[in-house]
């Protein structure tokens, strides 16, 4: 697995500070973005520190390439929000031989599937049930 945080920088000598996207709270503070690989049971094996105004979807590539030449993986599986694996995201992903991802739908691209098929037949075919908050598909009951 694979994902992006942030901390807050204070001070003036830190060339990676960065205003950018504080997942803390701290507006308009300098940022450090640092992204964590670990494997499929949560034990960390890499880290990569970047620029505080550094996109998540930006860190990803680099991550597989990392995962391909220094651990010498050749099937991936990779798990992410959508704000990682973005449509020009999994475009680049499907380029590559050897890799799946696992990530969520908006709303918006569960409704039209929701619309063909009977709520029991999503949630069987994916095997996940999905929110009640979206108020667009039928249900059973």
């Amino acid at each position: 697995m694979y994902d992006l945080s942030s901390s807050y920088f204070e001070g003036n000598s830190c060339p990676l500070a960065k205003i950018g996207y504080s997942r803390d709270g701290k507006r308009n503070t300098p940022q450090v973005n640092y992204g964590l690989l670990t494997t499929r049971a949560g034990c960390p094996v890499a880290i990569s520190v970047y620029e505080g105004n550094t996109a998540d979807v930006s860190t990803l590539m680099p991550q597989v390439k990392q995962l391909r030449e220094q651990f010498g993986l050749e099937r991936l599986v990779l798990v992410g929000d959508r704000g990682m694996i973005s449509h020009k995201a999994i475009n680049e992903l499907r380029a590559l031989d050897g890799l799946a991802w696992i990530t969520a739908l908006k709303s918006s691209q569960i409704a039209p599937w929701c619309r063909a098929v009977s709520y029991s037949s999503v949630c069987s075919m994916s095997g996940i049930c999905l929110s009640s908050r979206i108020r667009t598909f039928p249900t059973n009951g």
